[in-house]
């Protein structure tokens, strides 16, 4: 909630998220970190190789409804979060081409236990149930290795809604949103 700051510029307080225990079967519910009746924001953990907490987050309103993935690999924990929204921006690795690039065992390996792979990713935004997919955090980070229609194009396999390259800037009105005339 913002707050009155020092030279009147509003900051952010900070609240503890507490996460429940991990399991190894079951799912964890979503912790609700803020829900002042226009907002609900819920978390959950993802898995972001040994990084502990790492959590994903779902924006809710009104207008519609928003999940950030955090960087993670596939996770049923976000998948159950993502259920019914209308975006999902998610991070997003091209692991072939990073193999092809040099990376081989364990480096590859680590880079798998932290971001899930664009032959994954519609997968997951398709298991969820979203409207829109929209990637983020891109490996291999380098602009011109990968071209934004080519990784929408296969982000979109086995995901029927829509799949956007994100970048700086991009904006989207949710689907409830209404304009004032």
């Amino acid at each position: 909630m913002p707050v009155a700051g020092r030279r009147g510029i509003s900051s952010v307080r900070a609240v503890d998220i507490t996460i429940p225990a991990s399991t190894e079967s079951a799912r964890r519910d979503p912790v609700v970190v803020i829900d002042d009746g226009h907002l609900r924001v819920s978390a959950v953990p993802v898995t972001h190789g040994r990084a502990v907490p790492a959590l994903a987050y779902r924006f809710d309103t009104a207008d519609g409804s928003v999940v950030f993935s955090g960087d993670t690999s596939v996770n049923e924990d976000l998948i159950a979060l993502a259920r019914g929204a209308d975006i999902l921006v998610q991070s997003v690795a091209d692991l072939g081409y990073l193999e092809g690039h040099g990376f081989t065992g364990p480096a590859l390996e680590r880079m798998a236990a932290l971001h899930t792979d664009v032959t994954e990713v519609g997968g997951v935004a398709e298991r969820a149930g979203v409207g829109e997919l929209i990637l983020i955090h891109y490996l291999p980070a380098e602009p011109d290795a990968i071209t934004d229609a080519e990784w929408a194009r296969r982000a979109s396999q086995g995901f029927s809604g829509t799949a956007t390259a994100g970048s700086d800037g991009l904006r989207r009105v949710l689907p409830r949103a209404t304009t004032s005339v």
